[in-house]
């Protein structure tokens, strides 16, 4: 049960932008990125109680641009500054590796999940939604 102190205009943006995300702009490269990294980063019982430490529900909580009160991962990069390394080699394989160890993770844990291929600027991308 969220607590009546953690209702501030702050976190009543966030919850309204993670879900905006969440709902209308997660086929977005940056977007999707950041959620996977937040994936790999969360807590397995956070992702089976679909819920963080601090009482937000998921996957909306990993669509807000804000880091966790509890310390689970960080704020997102800049947009400029994800742009500026999206395209390096060792940032898409650790992409990639991070990829692997999340479906890994999420599939161990029996956690539902799906992995989609879409394109989105005529490339090719992989989108990992819970269920």
């Amino acid at each position: 049960m969220i607590k009546l102190s953690k209702i501030t205009p702050s976190n009543v943006k966030g919850f309204i932008t993670g879900w905006y995300n969440f709902l209308f702009r997660s086929e977005q490269e940056f977007l999707q990125h950041q959620f996977i990294f937040r994936l790999d980063m969360a807590q397995t019982s956070c992702l089976q109680n679909k819920m963080c430490p601090c009482f937000c529900e998921l996957p909306e909580k990993l669509y807000d641009p804000r880091a966790c009160d509890e310390n689970c991962y960080p704020e997102f990069p800049s947009k400029e500054s994800w742009e500026k390394i999206k395209d390096d080699p060792n940032y898409i394989a650790n992409f990639e590796d991070t990829c692997d160890r999340v479906i890994h993770k999420l599939a161990t844990n029996g956690i539902p999940f799906r992995v989609e291929d879409y394109k989105y600027k005529d490339k090719n991308r992989v989108r990992i939604t819970l269920l």
